[in-house]
């Protein structure tokens, strides 16, 4: 009876580990959906010129070279200058919109 009951209690705390690292990956899976989200959300709201470099480079994955041409910029150099510039306001700004949700990934 006495082993019994040691193995019952291995068992539930085995259990309980098992609970918790689900409810920790639950909680993780869901503050990637909101982040994902937020990003989402912030992306959409940034003004042009920069909504269509970022759309162009990280979605459409255009080079340097040819969002320079489609944006009419002297070269790829000035893009690439401009969205980094775009990327550190949004940056900014999604690390600002995740503050207020509660979820801290930077």
């Amino acid at each position: 009876l006495q082993d019994t009951k040691a193995v019952l209690e291995l068992a539930y705390d085995a259990f309980q580990a098992i609970v918790v690292e689900c409810q920790e990956e639950r909680s993780q899976t869901q503050n990637k959906e909101k982040a994902i989200e937020i990003l989402s959300e912030e992306i959409s709201f940034t003004p042009e010129p920069c909504c269509s470099i970022i759309r162009m480079f990280y979605y459409d994955q255009l080079s340097m070279e040819h969002i320079a041409n489609i944006i009419h910029y002297r070269n790829a150099d000035t893009a690439k200058t401009k969205k980094s510039q775009c990327m550190k306001t949004l940056k900014k700004r999604v690390k600002k919109a995740l503050k207020n949700a509660g979820i801290e990934l930077f």
